[in-house]
């Protein structure tokens, strides 16, 4: 009864190794080494201000025994979900990659031209492998490139500053996040507190940052209790005076009462020091 038991049980195992094969390669024939992308999706980061640029290495990877010979992958850009466009915002130098024998990583010829992106608006490169000459098979899946394009290196504005107002004037700071997209302002208008927000760029000329209804504005400092962003907190960049404008604003407090930006007539601004 025991032996009958582990072969029931070696039944129910057996298809769980089988199915570690390569999605779409199932069959039991996997005496061909596989050419398939290194990741299905990657991210080129582009900041023009600054000419700082992220760019990884797209890569094709040998699955599986490795090659007898020399083989050529073809591939080519998928246009029907490519929004970037070939020769403008990429380039492909060579669609006929040759593998040679012994290798197990190869990087495809892309270039991106960084003086070719006018607004953040993100792009996509899909390439996918047509047709693979020689003794390996295709994976049939495709890989994704996602260009985000800035113009602004948000690490220019990190720093001191001074916030003023209407006759008075604070101490500020600037911070920018890891993700290349957040800043932090600490003691705008002498709160103490820290404010994220967003840097949302459309153009050389319109870029904001954006601090997001509900964030806390202030501890409080009477019996309305906390005050609360009700609307958004737009900041706009000033690149030419390296300062922030920041336009009028609402608020909402603990017990309910609501009011606007009380002590800027018109505009605030945090200048750079």
């Amino acid at each position: 009864m025991k032996t009958f038991k582990k072969y029931i049980y070696l039944l129910f195992i057996l298809p769980l190794f089988v199915a570690c094969e390569v999605d779409g390669l199932l069959d039991m024939d996997q005496e061909k080494p596989v050419v398939m992308w290194e990741k299905d999706q990657s991210t080129v980061k582009i900041i023009k201000e600054g000419s700082v640029v992220e760019i990884p290495t797209i890569n094709l990877r040998l699955f599986g025994q490795a090659l007898s010979s020399d083989v050529t992958v073809n591939i080519e850009v998928d246009e029907a979900n490519t929004t970037a466009v070939e020769n403008v915002h990429f380039t492909l130098s060579e669609k006929a990659l040759l593998m040679p024998a012994g290798i197990n990583l190869l990087e495809v010829p892309i270039e991106f031209d960084t003086e070719a992106f006018t607004s953040t608006d993100p792009l996509d490169v899909v390439l996918k492998i047509t047709t693979i000459n020689g003794d390996a098979r295709n994976s049939s899946t495709a890989s994704t490139i996602t260009i985000k394009p800035r113009l602004l290196n948000l690490s220019l504005w990190e720093g001191a500053y001074t916030f003023l107002a209407d006759g008075w004037s604070r101490d500020a700071s600037m911070t920018a996040s890891d993700n290349g997209e957040d800043m932090t302002m600490n003691n705008f208008w002498g709160n103490g507190l820290d404010m994220t927000g967003k840097v949302i760029e459309t153009n050389p000329e319109s870029i904001k940052f954006v601090v997001p209804e509900g964030t806390k504005l202030d501890n409080g400092w009477d019996d309305r209790g906390a005050w609360f962003l009700s609307t958004d907190l737009i900041g706009v960049f000033d690149l030419e005076n390296r300062l922030i404008d920041f336009i009028q604003f609402d608020y909402v407090c603990e017990d309910g009462s609501t009011g606007s930006f009380p002590w800027c007539s018109e505009t605030c601004q945090m200048v750079q020091n």
